[in-house]
């Protein structure tokens, strides 16, 4: 059974309409609930996808049945999706609607993993006043370029799990460019990982 046929199946069991696909597959709506299981362990209530990590929840308008599919699925199958004010969305507002609630939950997760990496480095540095670092990244999503060099720098020295691209750089200011550009190069090094292209493409024309 492919994809679509489980799909078929599935609507149809838990629809109102329990022979005409395209009716039943207009019983089911979108309204913005979405949840990250951490681990890429579930699979898609819809079509069998596996190794889901993000679901997003479709809900039968007449029966209050329930799915928890992956997002792409809403737009594949049709689902009805409504925006942040109750409208009825169709199109590529429809399938702006579900990416951008993706992009927010994979934003989400990456600030989550930083967030846990700074609550384990407390844990083995208890000298180290963490509590500043995290409000400043809850504020920012982002880190000066003194700040990271220097969690960086710790994350490494007592081994603490990390992912180096969630730890992002932030060089709006003058004052954290030029910060940058002065950077000894070992501590340029250990935090050019964090940076993306467009900053790191920025330092190679500022000769570094």
């Amino acid at each position: 059974m492919n994809s679509f046929e489980r799909a078929r199946e599935e609507l149809l069991s838990l629809s109102k309409a329990k022979r005409d696909y395209d009716l039943a597959v207009g019983e089911w709506d979108y309204f913005g609930d979405f949840h990250d299981n951490v681990t890429s362990s579930a699979t898609c209530e819809l079509c069998g996808q596996q190794n889901i990590r993000y679901e997003f929840q479709i809900v039968n308008r007449h029966n209050q049945n329930t799915l928890l599919v992956g997002s792409e699925c809403i737009t594949k199958f049709g689902i009805t999706v409504y925006d942040e004010y109750g409208n009825r969305i169709t199109g590529k507002h429809a399938r702006a609607k579900v990416a951008g609630d993706k992009r927010k939950l994979v934003a989400d997760a990456k600030a989550d993993s930083v967030i846990n990496s700074l609550l384990t480095l407390a844990s083995k540095d208890p000298v180290f006043e963490i509590q500043d670092f995290i409000h400043y990244y809850q504020e920012r999503r982002a880190f000066t370029p003194k700040q990271l060099s220097l969690l960086m720098w710790r994350l490494n020295h007592f081994k603490v799990p990390h992912n180096k691209p969630h730890f992002k750089l932030t060089i709006k200011r003058d004052i954290e460019k030029h910060a940058l550009l002065r950077m000894e190069e070992f501590k340029l090094a250990q935090i050019r990982p964090c940076m993306t292209t467009a900053q790191l493409d920025w330092l190679a024309k500022h000769g570094r």
